[in-house]
């Protein structure tokens, strides 16, 4: 497991998110792409997006057009990566980094496997929503708006409706978020890609800091509506932690009953673990 303050001083994105899934394999298969080698089957036309590397250059000596190798594992998946960037998610830092590195480490190991990947950023609304495609160039597009993503706003999962219809082809939604919503949003938006045909793995992120109250009476406030609310951590603490209990686990009860994998992890956890989950659910669908 790679050390995470190590990795969050990794710049930039793309090179930490390499580290990540690069340390990951080397783990799961004693070499770095080890089970990832493929054999050649045949050509096909060259389509726009294509990685140039795939091109075949001596057919382009004979025929003078590209073609490029296809392999037999080349797979259609498509696998939409939602990512929350509101204000909750900012609650402290390495809580919004952790889903960061989560969300850039996915994106790595779908592009090595020649999976198409796109990204929704959302909060009240989808904020940036790129299609999925299997290029480099994808690749780099991702990474650059994950680099520079801030945390604002509200969570709004009614916004999953509108991704939900966008979504035409069927595929794998992965949605990394804190969750912290009224927990029948959550399950109906995500059912909604269910509704489609998509397979869903949902990952819960929280900080160990939001699953335990220190400190005297205060007024706690909203990072997403402002809300001020006068709280005594002293008195209160054991309710909170019951309420956050039953929370987290009402959302994983509701989610599993609908076949949507959940997994819960706090960012005191080695981020490959959590990528470990992702690659568990994403060989089922090979």
């Amino acid at each position: 497991m790679l050390n995470s303050e190590l990795i969050s001083k990794v710049k930039p994105l793309r090179l930490r998110a390499r580290l990540i899934v690069e340390g990951f394999l080397t783990g799961l298969h004693k070499s770095p792409y080890h089970g990832f080698s493929v054999e050649f089957k045949d050509h096909r036309s060259y389509n726009k997006g294509d990685e140039i590397r795939w091109i075949d250059w001596k057919v382009y000596a004979r025929t003078d057009r590209f073609y490029v190798r296809r392999f037999e594992d080349e797979t259609n998946l498509m696998a939409y990566i939602l990512l929350d960037n509101s204000a909750s998610m900012g609650f402290v830092r390495e809580k919004f980094e952790y889903a960061v590195n989560l969300a850039s480490a996915i994106s790595y190991l779908l592009f090595l496997q020649r999976d198409a990947f796109g990204l929704a950023v959302f909060n009240e609304k989808i904020e940036t929503l790129v299609p999925p495609r299997t290029s480099r160039v994808n690749l780099s597009h991702v990474m650059s708006i994950l680099d520079g993503l801030k945390t604002h706003g509200q969570t709004e999962l009614s916004s999953f409706r509108v991704l939900a219809e966008r979504l035409k082809k069927r595929g794998l939604v992965v949605l990394i978020s804190d969750m912290m919503k009224e927990p029948e949003e959550i399950i109906t938006g995500l059912r909604m890609f269910r509704y489609r045909k998509h397979e869903v793995i949902a990952f819960q992120i929280l900080s160990p800091e939001e699953t335990k109250i220190s400190g005297r009476a205060r007024v706690f406030e909203d990072m997403e509506t402002g809300e001020r609310v006068p709280f005594d951590p002293v008195n209160l603490q054991n309710e909170y932690q019951e309420r956050l209990k039953n929370h987290i686990e009402h959302i994983k009860k509701e989610l599993r009953k609908s076949n949507i994998d959940y997994e819960f992890f706090l960012t005191s956890e080695p981020i490959e673990l959590a990528l470990y989950r992702f690659f568990k659910k994403r060989e089922k669908l090979r």
